[in-house]
């Protein structure tokens, strides 16, 4: 639990930062979606666009490249050979930042047998991902159909 405050900061800060309509942070540390494209790193998935819009094609590709046995999700090893592999030399915020994102995606979304599953992972890029878990843990009230659709009404999902 303690870490939780430092490992939020270290996420949220440089996102609301980055998607800020100014040059200094949000204070309540608000990401701003519509211009998520400012955020995009170096190093990562490629599964993002230069304008910050989800090609599928790419991120289906990324992820039949490490996944060698057609398990449907990568492993920490996988994801760690998939890290490497997407890193550009040189980009050391941009190889720390997909560290740091990919670990903790393995970390929170793997399943008992330690994989992270093709719709975790796909999760992560179309907004899904913590209704899953939410209700995979038993959050039924914060899943896909009781929590998710009033967002998507307003349009903040």
């Amino acid at each position: 639990t303690l870490a939780a405050v430092p490992v939020a900061l270290a996420v949220q800060l440089p996102l609301s930062w980055l998607t800020g309509d100014s040059w200094l942070p949000d204070p309540r540390l608000l990401v701003h979606v519509r211009n998520a494209h400012k955020a995009v790193h170096g190093s990562n998935s490629r599964a993002w666009d230069r304008s910050g819009h989800f090609t599928p094609a790419r991120f289906e590709a990324v992820l039949s490249k490490y996944d060698k046995d057609g398990k449907g999700g990568l492993t920490l090893w996988e994801v760690i050979r998939f890290l490497r592999g997407q890193a550009n030399l040189g980009d050391l915020i941009g190889i720390m930042a997909s560290a740091g994102e990919w670990l903790m995606t393995w970390a929170l979304l793997r399943d008992s047998k330690g994989v992270l599953r093709r719709e975790d992972m796909r999760g992560m890029y179309d907004g899904t991902a913590f209704y899953r878990l939410a209700e995979r843990n038993g959050y039924k009230h914060y899943g896909m159909l009781t929590a998710r659709e009033p967002a998507v009404m307003k349009g903040y999902a």
